[in-house]
This record gives C-alpha cells, sequence and structure tokens, in this order.
C-alpha cells in the first residue's frame, strides 16, 4: 500500500526518526499470565487497550485489572484507570487505584502507585488510604511488601479505630 499510494518511498518512510509517540503494536482486551522460574502463577492481568510506543519501549493499558499471587498464598485483586508497563520490572498504576485482598478485609486506594512484579512490592509517594474492617488510614506515601504484608506509612498519618 505505502508502495503505491505513498507519498514516500518506502525506504524514506522506513529510515525517518522515530517519534516518541508514535505506537507500534496496540491490541483491545489483552490479557495474560505471569509464571515465576518454579511455574508458580503470579499474575494475571486484563485490561481494555494496551498501546505499545516504540522508542521508550513502553506499554499503556487502560482500565487494567490484575491478580497478585504471593509466595505465602496470599491474593491482591486491583483496578486502576491507567498503567504504564516498564519491561517486566515497573507498572505505574494512575488513577483511581485501588488492591484489595482475596477477603476483601483490607483495601489500598490511591491516585499513583508503582507496583515492582519481581519483588512483589509496591509504592507511592502521594496521598494513599488504606481500610481495613471498621479502621481507617491515611498517609501520604507507602511502602509495602505484598508477601510479608508489610506495610510502612512514610509521612502525615492519621488514623481512626472504630471499635467493633
Amino acid at each position: 500500500y505505502l508502495t503505491l499510494f505513498g507519498s514516500d518511498a518506502p525506504s524514506t518512510l522506513l529510515n525517518r526518526d522515530i517519534s516518541a509517540d508514535r505506537i507500534d503494536l496496540y491490541v483491545d482486551q489483552p490479557s495474560g499470565r505471569k509464571f515465576d522460574e518454579q511455574g508458580h502463577l503470579t499474575q494475571t492481568f486484563t485490561a481494555t487497550r494496551l498501546e505499545h510506543f516504540l522508542k521508550s519501549n513502553q506499554s499503556e493499558m487502560t482500565a487494567p485489572q490484575f491478580q497478585i499471587f504471593t509466595r505465602r498464598g496470599d491474593i491482591w485483586n486491583g483496578t486502576a484507570a491507567r498503567a504504564t508497563v516498564i519491561g517486566d520490572s515497573e507498572i505505574r498504576l494512575r488513577d483511581n487505584v485501588a488492591i484489595v485482598d482475596a477477603a476483601a478485609t483490607t483495601r489500598l486506594t490511591t491516585e499513583q502507585l508503582n507496583y515492582f512484579p519481581q519483588l512483589q512490592r509496591v509504592d507511592s509517594a502521594v496521598r494513599v488510604h488504606i481500610r481495613r474492617a471498621t479502621d481507617t488510614t491515611q498517609s501520604v506515601g507507602v511502602r509495602a511488601d505484598l508477601n510479608t504484608n508489610r506495610v510502612e506509612l512514610l509521612s502525615r498519618v492519621e488514623g481512626v479505630h472504630v471499635a467493633p
């Protein structure tokens, strides 16, 4: 098609500088599973759309939903409006981010959250809300290890405990 109807010769089109916002691949309704070296399922995801950008080698996902399976056997379910996938090492979740344990006893919400799949850790530098049963905690910044269920609240921590 380019040979017949393009305004430039095909070799000229192929040798042009690649624009930073050029999408080289997109997928509607992508889904995937990730396994560790021993063959154990560590993560699943779905999204409404995935766009890969050639120059940055990053992917943008719209409405990602994911499950994280920890070594301890815990399952965490997550959603966000958007996410940026940076190789295999980091997923930057944005806008209406929520992570909930499988029993729905703990819920973490924020506007930005970085997930490191190989380490099964999350962190954020913005305000986060954590709800567990009737207790609520707010903090600016968080670091959490999903394998050990250890959460470190970084600053301006406020909490409300409601006795059952």
